[in-house]
C-alpha cells in the first residue's frame, strides 16, 4: 500500500542519516529512485535467504540503470554473502570504478574491504582498501573494519589503537562490534606473545586486559543478547589460554 511504502521510505531515510554504512542503506538520490527500490528489495530477499530473487532484483535494476554504482555494490555484497568470491570481487571493483565521488567510492571500499577480509581471505589487501575508505569517511564503522583487517595481519598495536577510536561511537551496536573485535585482537595478540614470542607473562597480561575490556564496556555486556557474528574469546578459550600462559611462566 501507499502507506506501507511511505513508512518504508521514511525508515530507509532515517537509517541513511543515522548509519549510512549499514548494508541495507542504498545511496543514490531521486535520480536513481526506481533502481534504489529494487536494490532494497534485493537486500530484503537476501535477508530471507532467497539469493535467486535477490539477484533477479539486482538484474532488473541494472536493466534500468546500468551505470548506477550501487547496483554493483549490492551485487558484490550478495555474491560475497553466498561465497561467490570472484564474482563479488569483480562487482565491487566495478562499483568503485563507477562511484561518482570520493565519498561514494569510500563507502564501496568499506564493503569491499569486509569482503576481502572475510570471504576472499586477503586481509593484507583489505588493510590497503579500508585505510583509503577510513581516510575519507573517518567513521566508526570504517575504524572497526580497519581494526579487524589489522588484527588478521598481526598488526596488533595499530589494530588496538584503531578499535579504541571506534569505542567512541554514538551507536551502541557499533560500540558493541568495536569492543568485541578489540577483545578478539587482544586474544590473538596474547596467543602470538605466548606461541611466537615465548613471553608468557606478557601474554597473560594481554589476556587479562582483554577480559577487563569486555567486562568494562556496557556494549560488551550486551553481547550475550545479540547475535553479532565473530567476537571475543569464549570462557573456555580464555581459561585454556590463561592456563597455558601460567604454565609457561612457571617453567
Amino acid at each position: 500500500t501507499d502507506d506501507a511504502n511511505r513508512r518504508a521510505e521514511e525508515s530507509h531515510r532515517l537509517d541513511a542519516a543515522y548509519d549510512p554504512l549499514r548494508p541495507n542503506v542504498v545511496q543514490g538520490g531521486e535520480f536513481h529512485k526506481a533502481s534504489m527500490l529494487l536494490l532494497r528489495r534485493a537486500l530484503a530477499f537476501l535477508r530471507r535467504g532467497d539469493t535467486e530473487q535477490a539477484l533477479e532484483q539486482v538484474g532488473e535494476a541494472e536493466n534500468l540503470d546500468p551505470e548506477y554504482w550501487e547496483i554493483h555494490r549490492v551485487r558484490g555484497f550478495i555474491m560475497s554473502s553466498v561465497g561467490r568470491v570472484e564474482e563479488a570481487t569483480a562487482a565491487y571493483l566495478r562499483a568503485i570504478e563507477l562511484a561518482p565521488d570520493s565519498e561514494a567510492s569510500a563507502a564501496v571500499k568499506y564493503f569491499y574491504a569486509g569482503h576481502l577480509t572475510r570471504a576472499a581471505q586477503n586481509p593484507s589487501e583489505a588493510v590497503v582498501v579500508v585505510r583509503e575508505a577510513h581516510s575519507v569517511l573517518g567513521a566508526a564503522r570504517t575504524a572497526v573494519e580497519l581494526g579487524r583487517a589489522l588484527t588478521y595481519v598481526g598488526e596488533y598495536g595499530a589494530a588496538e589503537d584503531t578499535l579504541t577510536e571506534a569505542l567512541e561511537a554514538d551507536d551502541v551496536r557499533t560500540r558493541l562490534i568495536a569492543v568485541t573485535q578489540l577483545v578478539e585482537c587482544l586474544k590473538r595478540r596474547a596467543e602470538s606473545e605466548l606461541s611466537v614470542d615465548r613471553q608468557p607473562d606478557l601474554a597473560l597480561s594481554t589476556l587479562v586486559g582483554a577480559v577487563e575490556r569486555a567486562r568494562g564496556d556496557p556494549a560488551a555486556r550486551a553481547r550475550a543478547h545479540l547475535s553479532q557474528p565473530g567476537g571475543r574469546a569464549r570462557p573456555t578459550e580464555r581459561a585454556s589460554l590463561g592456563l597455558r600462559c601460567r604454565t609457561a611462566a612457571a617453567w
